[in-house]
């Protein structure tokens, strides 16, 4: 799996020596959580910025997402999982499985639907959003 360079450069930038070397092992990284998780993967979302994600599919057919970032103490690798796991699911795509120490998520993944801001009526967007909100 190649690692775009602007994404290398980012954690460069980010992290020093440290986000290099994290940036070079991010293949083997991806592939050994894949392989414990069960997940065959597909093809890295284009331009990753902050976070490196990648399509799969479950043994048991399920689409997911295995979700890489730098780990660290102040990672939101760590307060994202701990906030999926609070949600279970509701609201909130689901968390399956985590490394946070490693900086390694896999997720439900989510297909984008419509966009509230495409609803013309200002009304029932607003509810859709409070209905929502109250979920999580």
């Amino acid at each position: 799996m190649e690692i775009p360079s602007a994404f290398i450069q980012t954690k460069v930038a980010m992290h020093g020596e440290e986000g290099r070397i994290w940036s070079e092992g991010l293949p083997a990284l991806l592939e050994e959580f894949a392989e414990a998780w069960g997940v065959t993967l597909g093809e890295p979302f284009a331009n990753p910025s902050f976070n490196f994600v990648v399509p799969g599919k479950r043994r048991d057919e399920s689409d997911v997402v295995l979700k890489a970032g730098f780990p660290g103490a102040g990672s939101e690798m760590r307060a994202e999982a701990a906030a999926l796991h609070h949600f279970g699911g509701r609201g909130a795509v689901q968390l399956l499985e985590s490394d946070v120490a490693r900086g390694v998520l896999l997720l439900e993944r989510a297909i984008p639907g419509r966009m509230l801001t495409a609803v013309e009526d200002e009304t029932a967007a607003t509810l859709t959003a409070a209905r929502l909100m109250r979920r999580i």
